[in-house]
């Protein structure tokens, strides 16, 4: 096991993990440093509804919902050589896995305070069904998830490229309360 030690907005989380898993997520610390779009997109009906915002990068994505985070990592390589090669259409197989971050024992959704709202706006127009369509869609550079374990939010910070999550303890809060459990596929 690896145990990890990070201060954050005046509270001390400890997080100890197998040694693979510890691997894995700091490979994909490092990954998250180079962000292509450096922003928090609102879901606003174009996604499943359990996702709350979701960030891309160039190796994957970075889903939010209301009690866990995927780091949906993935190798697009086979699919740029298979763009090289047009003569003889190849069907890519894309290498992809998923790092799945669960807050045991979390509240109930309680709602998000956003800050830093981009000037740009996207438009999602998926499928035939209107119901999925969505319009003005903003990012954000924070996203903070209200009432993760009593007296502590769970914030979603963007910092230039970086994109990085941790906690806001208010007096009332005890971060022994704060478990995550992550699992892979």
């Amino acid at each position: 096991y690896s145990t990890f030690r990070f201060r954050k907005w005046s509270m001390l989380c400890v997080i100890r993990l197998p040694l693979h898993i510890a691997f894995v997520l700091f490979c994909s610390a490092i990954e998250l440093s180079a962000w292509a779009q450096p922003e928090w997109v609102e879901n606003k009906g174009q996604w499943p509804s359990e996702v709350l915002f979701k960030a891309e990068k160039e190796g994957g994505k970075w889903w939010i919902m209301k009690d866990r985070m995927w780091y949906h990592l993935q190798d697009l390589s086979a699919m740029n050589h298979a763009h090289e090669k047009i003569a003889q259409p190849v069907e890519p197989t894309i290498k992809q896995h998923i790092v799945e971050v669960k807050f045991v024992n979390a509240q109930e959704f309680q709602g998000v305070e956003v800050l830093g709202k981009t000037n740009h706006y996207q438009n999602y127009f998926i499928g035939k069904d209107s119901a999925r369509w969505a319009s003005d869609v903003h990012g954000y550079t924070q996203v903070i998830r209200k009432g993760l374990y009593p007296g502590i939010d769970l914030t979603l910070l963007n910092d230039g490229l970086q994109h990085e999550y941790g906690f806001i303890g208010r007096p009332e809060g005890n971060p022994d309360d704060i478990i995550q459990a992550t699992s892979t596929s």
